[in-house]
């Protein structure tokens, strides 16, 4: 009798242990990795889909929190993307309108500013702008830090819910969610914080189409410029392709999507006019490409076709040529931050490891809106706040570089 009593004992001890161990998991659900729960499954009808988080590094990812439509991956561009929830994020209207392709948007939420009333309203902003378009996948990435006690994992599960937005927001597209008024040294820190190449990679990560674009919030592309490229990359980026697509970029005054350059024509009258300059006018050299006036005396393809102009050679440490490529480039370097030579490092890694960087022409991006005093004097601090940061990665990298890879190219940095 006393064994069969003994082992009741310990079986209720092991259920009372278990059922201790599931309080204490939902308790700080807020804090569980990959190797805990991957994926929550809904079952009710209450709920759109599957939700799904994971862990990397200091973040908490949220792959697709809202999720687009398929897309063959050989027929599409996809343009990776990133913003913090507290900026404007009606920008991304602009995107929608002007690309043609998929797009792959990775969202930055830090918990120290933000609790989840503001992250359940940049939600449904999102929500409203992208009404219609599905085009899209949005991925929200947090850091953890311990004061993410403000909102829990089961918080972001509600989001899912049908008609949560309306529910929640009377009138969603008129709501304000947040009022930025960073001073010059707030916005530094901000930028110097904003992890920039962890976004970009994330975007890349869940994404599955076979060529990429890498752009930022403010950069628009020229009338039929995804088409164009699509046809030129199913020619020059094959499975086996060491070739990058160099496309030109310049910046405008206006701010106005709508009264931006659809073509050559168009950007050569602006520039003329000087509405339109070389991207970046107050630092040159950064987007500058050679035979400038020689790609605007090609005749402009209106046939959806264009052509290769030139290889242009890597010969300067701060070039940052923008490009299509496939979607098996190497990643960004996360050890750069912003802002950091955070972008100008992938460039560096692809011209030692022996990518031709070929020059398209007709196609062109540009940048809506020039750099203001202000966000120019902010970048200068954060490059400084960053500087020991910078020079760590830096000393890595090119102990990497000289390492690692075969070729023996020189390649400035």
């Amino acid at each position: 009798m006393f064994k069969y009593k003994h082992a009741f004992n310990i079986k209720l001890l092991y259920w009372l242990c278990l059922y201790a161990l599931v309080l204490i998991f939902i308790g700080y659900s807020y804090n569980i990795t990959e190797f805990i729960i991957p994926k929550l499954n809904a079952t009710l009808s209450d709920y759109d889909n599957n939700f799904t988080f994971t862990q990397y590094k200091e973040y908490t990812i949220f792959p697709s929190i809202i999720k687009g439509q398929n897309y063959k991956s050989s027929e599409t561009i996809v343009l990776i993307l990133h913003i913090s929830i507290d900026q404007n994020l009606e920008k991304i209207r602009n995107h929608l309108i002007n690309w043609e392709g998929f797009i792959s948007l990775s969202v930055y939420i830090n918990p120290e500013k933000h609790n989840f009333k503001l992250i359940s309203c940049a939600y449904c902003k999102l929500k409203n702008i992208i009404n219609g378009f599905k085009n899209i996948d949005i991925h929200f990435i947090i850091r953890n830090t311990e004061l993410q006690n403000n909102f829990y994992i089961n918080d972001f599960y509600l989001l899912q819910m049908n008609k949560y937005c309306d529910k929640t927001y009377i009138n969603i597209d008129t709501t304000v969610c947040i009022n930025n008024t960073y001073n010059i040294k707030e916005k530094a820190i901000s930028m110097s914080n904003y992890p920039i190449n962890i976004l970009r990679n994330i975007a890349r990560k869940f994404s599955y189409g076979k060529y990429i674009v890498i752009a930022d919030m403010d950069h628009m592309f020229s009338k039929s410029f995804h088409n164009k490229m699509l046809d030129v990359g199913r020619k020059y980026l094959n499975n086996n392709s060491n070739n990058v697509l160099v496309y030109r970029i310049f910046e405008v005054k206006d701010e106005n999507l709508a009264n931006g350059p659809k073509n050559k024509k168009d950007l050569q009258q602006m520039i003329k006019d000087k509405s339109a300059f070389i991207f970046h006018h107050f630092y040159a050299g950064a987007h500058s490409i050679s035979k400038l006036d020689e790609w605007f005396n090609v005749t402009e393809s209106e046939d959806g076709y264009t052509s290769i102009q030139h290889e242009e050679p890597y010969t300067r440490f701060n070039w940052e040529p923008q490009f299509m490529s496939l979607a098996t480039i190497p990643y960004h370097d996360e050890r750069f931050t912003y802002p950091n030579r955070d972008n100008t490092c992938l460039r560096w890694q692809l011209c030692k490891e022996g990518y031709k960087f070929l020059v398209v022409n007709d196609v062109f991006m540009f940048h809506l809106g020039l750099k203001d005093k202000n966000e120019s004097s902010a970048v200068g601090m954060a490059k400084r706040m960053t500087a020991s940061t910078f020079s760590k990665a830096m000393e890595a990298f090119k102990k990497d570089m000289s390492t690692n890879q075969k070729n023996k190219t020189h390649c400035h940095f």
